[in-house]
This record gives structure tokens, sequence and C-alpha cells, in this order.
């Protein structure tokens, strides 16, 4: 099956992760602002994690009674702003692909 181009996204809001990359650049942080964002399932997380540069996306599965996939995308100080305009196109849309990725980095 060919991953998604489109995922649908309900996101947290913006806080702050350790381990994640640059979503722009790619830098390796220590500390980096991130969005967190819940996905439908696993596959359509792991969909969403292949549209970003490699370790600037991570799942994470969080238990309350029923498993939640949640997505958390990180950016460096450098990059918050298209951090903030990827946040603002994820609230209006609700959907993640590489065109809203694309247009947030601008």
């Amino acid at each position: 099956m060919r991953p998604k181009t489109e995922v649908y996204v309900n996101s947290r809001g913006i806080g702050s992760e350790g381990g994640l990359n640059c979503f722009c650049c790619g830098e390796p942080q220590s500390l980096a602002s991130n969005i967190a964002a819940f996905v439908d399932s696993k596959e359509d997380g792991e969909d969403a994690v292949a549209m970003f540069i490699s370790g600037a996306a991570r799942l994470y599965p969080i238990r309350f009674g029923c498993s939640v996939i949640q997505v958390k995308i990180g950016a460096c100080d450098a990059h918050f702003s298209q951090l903030t305009a990827l946040h603002k196109l994820f609230v209006a849309t609700n959907t993640l692909s590489k065109q809203v990725i694309d247009r947030s980095r601008v």
C-alpha cells in the first residue's frame, strides 16, 4: 500500500521536546519547539513522519484506555515562525501534506 499524500491531523498546539531535528533546516536540537498533533492511526502517523526530513518528526503512542497516536514536529529557534505557520495551517485545514509543509516554509 502506498503512503498517503495527505493525513488528517488534530493539533494540540506548540510546545517543546528534546531530540527532534528542525523540520526546515534539519539541524538537531537538544530542546526544540514542536507541534504535537493527533492522527487517526499508527499508519497515518508513519505517513506523516515520512513527509518530513529525517528526525524532524516522530511518533508518540499515548495510552488512555485506548491507543492514541501523536506526531511531534520540531523546529529550531531560527525557524519558529515557520513552525507557527505550519501550526496555523493545521488548525485551518486539519490536514498535513507536502504542500502544507512547503507553504509553511515560505
